[in-house]
């Protein structure tokens, strides 16, 4: 579903939107795309491949009229989301750091047509800048399983 169907939809409406000369493609991605993501892999490599694929796209976009964004989210408040939070603590420090969806799409809209990546909100950027600079894949693949262990 990550991968499949997500390349149908994203070539169906390529081609659409190339044929007007206009539009737009905001395709979601996950912090989870940066890391490996033990006992999550197939979500997180699915990810990964949307992020990695929109951003190319979006540069084969640039001299076009169809803005292409690949947009970065963390943790984020949806049903799903607060189904798998636990309780207690834990669960109420994940849900004050959680941003909300429409905080989420709000920043993605304001960079639709300037960029082609982006990382919703500063504690997600943040979080990606730190991975990248202080963490090793390993360290980063053992933090992201300790999550689920």
């Amino acid at each position: 579903v990550n991968v499949i169907s997500f390349m149908k939809f994203l070539y169906h409406y390529l081609g659409i939107f190339a044929k007007q000369d206009r539009g737009a493609i905001i395709n979601i991605s996950s912090i989870t795309a940066v890391t490996s993501s033990p006992y999550n892999a197939q979500y997180g490599a699915g990810k990964a491949y949307i992020l990695k694929m929109t951003e190319a796209v979006a540069y084969e976009c640039a001299k076009t009229n169809v803005d292409v964004l690949a947009l970065t989210a963390g943790s984020t408040v949806t049903p799903t989301w607060l189904k798998n939070m636990p309780g207690g603590p834990d669960g109420e420090k994940a849900r004050k750091a959680a941003m909300l969806p429409e905080d989420v799409i709000a920043e993605a809209v304001e960079e639709l047509g300037k960029t082609r990546s982006v990382v919703a909100g500063e504690r997600n950027k943040a979080s990606v800048k730190h991975f990248s600079t202080n963490m090793t894949a390993d360290e980063q693949a053992a933090m992201m399983g300790s999550y689920y262990e």
